[in-house]
């Protein structure tokens, strides 16, 4: 019997510790701001929890982050980095409430040495800013613009919803000229895109939107709903489009670049992927940063398509056809012209070519 008080005693013991351990667990909440070194960012409020009693900073670069104000519920934040910060600074606030459980707020805030050109920060930063772990493929701000996958970068240009609910574009970073930017989706219609405007990014206001992580939007939304049909993306420019397609911008905008956007598998800060959830980076000028504008799309699945088109069919001259000075079209006596082993071979006796059709 003493044995069976005994048991029942640590039992309860174990219970009760438990149960206060998990009273004092954190609930760990985000916060993102960015903003020129020396001023003072766009602020962001956090609701505070019933019963709180304290807010103060917890750990980490606090001298950069401010509180400007803690009244009727709700806590106002701000980063202000002094004017030799530049970079990635972080920091934990904690709100406290009477039974003592605290919920941490995780603090990040990103500053820019000045505003555009060799100023702006590199796609790298501003996906660890955001708290993604992507090889993004190189460190510094310029990179090349050519149709080379870089780092995790995917092949695929066209998607479709992959569940219920919508589409979302969620602008999360632009480091651009200053201009308003439509953005959205388009369809395939009749061998042409048919673009869809979804939202429109804001020029510079009180603060730089331009210039800055979270830019405003100022007009329509950042969801839409493309049914069952395969889209890309794309976003308009003050001289011209991009789209997610190659093909479009060679089409279009031959003397832009033709690989406009790359688009990467979102993983979180432990590197694990997110389901169905990419980085859609886009390159403006033609320096290749690819942080002119950069949105999270959420519910897509890529739609992987051969971007080559055949043009031998290694047996024969099908859809080609031959020139010789002298001698004529599609006329080769002397067998300039050959396939071996599933190879075209060109002998060069005499003067012409091979064209495809």
């Amino acid at each position: 019997m003493k044995k069976i008080i005994l048991f029942t005693c640590l039992l309860l013991i174990t219970f009760f510790h438990m149960n206060a351990q998990e009273a004092k667990k954190s609930v760990t909440k985000t916060l993102i701001f960015s903003t020129v070194k020396g001023q003072l960012s766009k602020p962001d409020t956090v609701s505070l929890p019933h019963g709180t009693v304290s807010v103060k900073w917890l750990s980490g670069d606090t001298a950069y982050f401010s509180i400007l104000s803690s009244k009727k519920g709700k806590t106002v934040i701000a980063f202000q980095p002094p004017a030799d910060r530049k970079g990635i600074s972080r920091a934990t606030l904690g709100i406290r409430n009477a039974s003592g459980a605290v919920t941490k707020i995780e603090v990040t805030g990103l500053s820019t040495k000045a505003l555009e050109g060799e100023n702006e920060i590199p796609l790298s930063m501003v996906a660890d800013a955001l708290g993604y772990k992507i090889n993004i493929g190189w460190e510094g701000l310029p990179n090349t613009t050519l149709p080379v996958l870089q780092g995790d970068e995917i092949a695929a240009s066209l998607f479709t919803k992959a569940g219920k609910g919508n589409v979302e574009i969620i602008p999360v970073a632009r480091y651009s000229p200053d201009f308003e930017l439509p953005f959205g989706y388009y369809t395939d219609s009749a061998g042409m895109p048919r673009t869809k405007q979804v939202g429109v990014l804001a020029k510079a206001g009180m603060y730089p939107e331009h210039q800055s992580l979270f830019p405003a939007i100022a007009q329509g939304g950042h969801s839409f709903d493309p049914g069952n049909k395969t889209f890309g993306f794309f976003a308009v420019g003050p001289t011209h489009t991009a789209y997610s397609e190659d093909v479009w911008n060679m089409l279009f905008h031959p003397g832009n670049v033709v690989h406009p956007t790359r688009i990467y598998p979102l993983k979180d800060a432990s590197g694990t992927s997110i389901k169905n959830s990419y980085l859609l980076c886009y390159e403006e000028a033609k320096n290749g940063d690819y942080n002119d504008y950069v949105f999270v799309v959420k519910n897509i699945k890529p739609v992987m398509t051969d971007p080559f088109t055949r043009l031998f069919n290694g047996v024969s001259m099908d859809g080609w056809h031959s020139y010789l000075k002298d001698i004529g079209t599609n006329t080769d006596p002397d067998n300039n012209f050959r396939i071996e082993d599933s190879t075209l071979h060109v002998l060069g006796k005499d003067l012409g070519y091979v064209i495809t059709d």
